[in-house]
């Protein structure tokens, strides 16, 4: 359980994370496993140690790219519905990180599939 002391966007319920935290949480995990996945393949030898940062940095892209609307918003004194639409946009903005990530996801295992590097 969570306890909000300021007025959250997309809250259903009292005693559970708003919405925008859970879109929020999924884009970061998925931004950083992408940022690994990707990069790796071109980490040769010693320069793999690379990886091990770009874990956080790519959840620290995530939840700054798309929260960005409501993290402004938040904590000030603009009237509900600016900080409601925040949300919205913040939701969005998650969406489109998904989108952009599983578009970048499968058109590189695509591409190994079809030069014979994948089983």
């Amino acid at each position: 359980m969570w306890i909000y002391y300021d007025y959250q966007p997309l809250r259903i319920w009292n005693g559970t994370a708003p919405l925008t935290w859970n879109f929020l949480n999924s884009a970061c995990m998925l931004m950083g496993a992408s940022l690994m996945y990707v990069t790796l393949p071109s980490l040769k030898g010693w320069k793999q140690i690379l990886i091990v940062p770009m874990g956080p940095m790519g959840a620290l892209m995530g939840h700054a790219g798309a929260g960005f609307p409501m993290y402004n918003a938040m904590n000030t004194d603009w009237p509900h519905w600016i900080i409601q639409a925040s949300g919205v946009a913040t939701v969005a903005l998650t969406l489109m990180i998904v989108w952009i990530c599983t578009i970048l996801l499968t058109r590189r295992s695509l591409r190994l599939s079809t030069n014979g590097c994948l089983g």
